[in-house]
């Protein structure tokens, strides 16, 4: 069945809840397209801060494509978590970046990642917003059960906060048992798929959920004025 309606970033945004964790799935970086990183971009308000977790990029590199010039956010509102295999392994508190030894090392991580709260924390952000960039790295080199239950450990991290958080799963390399466990564990679940070429969303598990696929519209340069251009 085709979709009838359209859907923009700002009603996805508008059906999540305000604070918690949301799991977004789809067949791969091709299928998600650009939706984590916009929904990020639309939930920080000027006064928010951003959590950013990498499991594939560089820590240095996301921080600085979060904080390109313009209205990009001033790069103290940003804290970075770099849980990759490769690059410098020590730790830049001053720079708001922390690292863990790989995306497996799961207690690093966890720990960076309360470090990084903490240090947002002294900047009184109305909220602070987390975007992991997948989840699908660790299940390729972990017991799944393992990642499932560090992947609960993390959203208890965001339950007592302010914010949203936004982690991406890829279902073409994921199994469908594990990404079922998952849903389980999240407030909310945001499907992505592609038909004809062109991109549907369904949300999961917030009120008035959509039982329908819903054409969606691309966010474009300038839809969104939130300060946040630069994560995209």
């Amino acid at each position: 069945m085709s979709a009838s309606r359209t859907a923009t970033v700002d009603d996805v945004l508008a059906a999540l809840p305000s604070s918690g964790s949301v799991l977004l799935t789809g067949a791969g970086r091709e299928a998600l397209g650009r939706l984590p990183a916009q929904l990020l971009r639309a939930a920080v308000d000027p006064d928010d801060g951003a959590l950013l977790v990498t499991t594939e990029d560089a820590g240095e590199r996301v921080a600085r494509r979060v904080t390109n010039p313009g209205d990009a956010p001033d790069r103290s509102r940003v804290g970075v978590v770099d849980a990759t295999s490769s690059g410098r392994r020590r730790s830049d508190p001053a720079d708001r970046i922390w690292h863990a030894s790989s995306p497996v090392d799961f207690n690093g991580t966890a720990a960076g990642i309360d470090r990084c709260f903490d240090a947002l924390a002294t900047q009184d952000h109305d909220a602070v917003h987390v975007l992991y960039d997948t989840l699908t790295t660790p299940f390729l080199s972990a017991d799944s059960s393992t990642v499932a239950r560090y992947a609960h450990h993390v959203s208890l991290q965001l339950a007592d906060r302010t914010g949203i958080g936004l982690f991406p799963v890829h279902t073409n390399v994921t199994s469908d048992r594990d990404v079922a466990r998952l849903k389980h564990l999240f407030d909310a679940v945001v499907a992505v798929r592609k038909s004809g070429g062109d991109r549907q969303v369904r949300c999961a598990g917030v009120e008035g959920d959509w039982r329908d696929w819903r054409d969606w519209r691309d966010l474009q340069d300038g839809d969104v004025g939130s300060g946040f251009v630069g994560v995209v």
